[in-house]
């Protein structure tokens, strides 16, 4: 099953560069401010499922892959806007640490969507058993 993960991931990572290709090259970044928001989404999505995949592979409950998947993509996440900051993408920006704080909500939004397809899985699991 944690090839069907790593399919996932592989999946999510592949739209997530195809839609901020859009974004770049069509300024959607620019003319639409919520076009941030899909981002980060399928951002945390992205993580979530390589993160399901690790889990799934060393048989962690629903509440353990929980935690981990969660805190895999808030960390992953923090990297990105702790990047963000440095190279000058948002240094002096107003509102900068609520968007800071809503992209890391977002991340987190994707992350939780890939948990379920892990929770849905695993209860599938236990019943064949």
């Amino acid at each position: 099953m944690h090839i069907l993960f790593s399919i996932l991931a592989v999946s999510s990572a592949v739209g997530t560069a195809v839609l901020y290709w859009f974004g770049l090259e069509r300024f959607y970044f620019w003319y639409y401010p919520w076009f941030d928001i899909p981002m980060h989404i399928m951002g945390g999505l992205t993580i979530g499922f390589w993160g399901a995949s690790l889990a799934w592979r060393r048989n962690y409950s629903p509440y353990q892959a929980f935690l981990f998947i969660l805190l895999l993509a808030i960390g992953i996440g923090s990297i990105w806007e702790l990047f963000e900051y440095t190279s000058g993408l948002t240094r002096g920006e107003p509102g900068y640490w609520f968007d800071t704080l809503k992209d890391l909500g977002d991340d987190t939004l994707g992350a939780l969507a890939a948990w379920s397809v892990y929770w849905i899985l695993y209860t599938k699991k236990d019943k064949t058993l």
